[in-house]
């Protein structure tokens, strides 16, 4: 399930120039790339978190049109290629100390519910004592539980604002890409996180290539951020969060050598450079080779 780049006119978009939408900070940004021209569309770097936004951000309406559109023609929910092992993937890096028994999971823009799934599964397939209660927050979900155990549960919401609840588990991957006013998404993400869990996500970092491949498609207005090493190895000190870093390192690659297999092996070598640094130097908030396609995060949340 990949998106396509559009293009939009004057009166689709609206001007985000005024500060930066991720942290709101007031400073001038940077052009790193120019999506379109007529109207210009540039994507712009944030001296202070180090995130990278569209100057002009697509309408509510055109982004409601451009997914009614989107959802129609695809069947998939997710990104991804074997959400088993994507799950497997999050599930070695993470130690939940259930709450009588009880565990709770927050996909937001989960699409389909796979990877929520495939992780309570597993959980489950550990401790079949285990309750499991996993809430899908998506603008079309599309939920089939009927092979699923009992003892997980769905809730279904449409918008954010319409949790309350707190979460052992917040999943946002590849979602926070597509929400032009990020910076109140994150804050509300991070509400409802319990002490001493945990948060996934992973994004796009794709304007390196922009700069070297002028024609590269962005996928705007699908995607109107990229962030990168640089903006999640400062996510903490950015919004004032206690936290712990799990991991911060180059994003699993979505595809599998046995169903794609040069894209998987292209992607796994334009890692590799970005991983040897990381073994150099865990503490680089930057990284020397900027090549990498897109990050993930894992971060424990430390006290209330």
């Amino acid at each position: 399930m990949f998106h396509k780049g559009k293009k939009l006119r004057r009166k689709d978009v609206y001007n985000a120039l005024s500060h930066c939408p991720i942290c709101l900070s007031e400073e001038k940004r940077t052009c790193i790339a120019v999506i379109q021209n007529e109207p210009k569309i540039e994507m712009l770097l944030c001296d202070e978190c180090k995130g990278i936004s569209a100057s002009l951000m697509p309408q509510k309406k055109i982004i409601e049109r451009y997914y009614k559109d989107y959802y129609k023609n695809n069947d998939l929910g997710v990104t991804f290629h074997n959400t088993d092992r994507f799950a497997k993937h999050i599930l070695e890096r993470i130690r939940i100390n259930p709450q009588n028994d009880k565990i709770s999971i927050l996909d937001f823009g989960g699409g389909n519910g796979d990877l929520a799934k495939d992780m309570a599964r597993r959980l489950i397939d550990e401790n079949s004592k285990l309750a499991i209660n996993i809430t899908l927050v998506d603008y079309d979900p599309r939920i089939d539980d009927d092979n699923l155990p009992t003892n997980i549960k769905f809730e279904i919401k449409r918008e954010i604002r319409e949790v309350y609840k707190k979460y052992d588990i917040v999943l946002a991957s590849a979602v926070l890409e597509h929400i032009p006013k990020l910076n109140d998404v994150i804050k509300k993400l991070f509400t409802l996180i319990a002490e001493n869990g945990f948060f996934y996500t992973r994004t796009p970092h794709m304007v390196p290539f922009k700069k070297i491949f002028k024609g590269l498609d962005l996928t705007y207005p699908a995607h109107v951020h990229d962030l990168g090493a640089s903006f999640w190895n400062r996510f903490g000190q950015t919004f004032g969060l206690k936290t712990k870093v799990i991991i911060s390192q180059p994003a699993i690659v979505e595809t599998e050598l046995k169903k794609a297999f040069v894209p998987t092996l292209s992607a796994s070598i334009l890692k590799f450079p970005a991983y040897l640094e990381l073994g150099l130097s865990k503490k680089r908030k930057d990284l020397l080779w900027d090549y990498y396609g897109g990050w993930e995060v894992i971060l424990k949340k430390i006290g209330k």
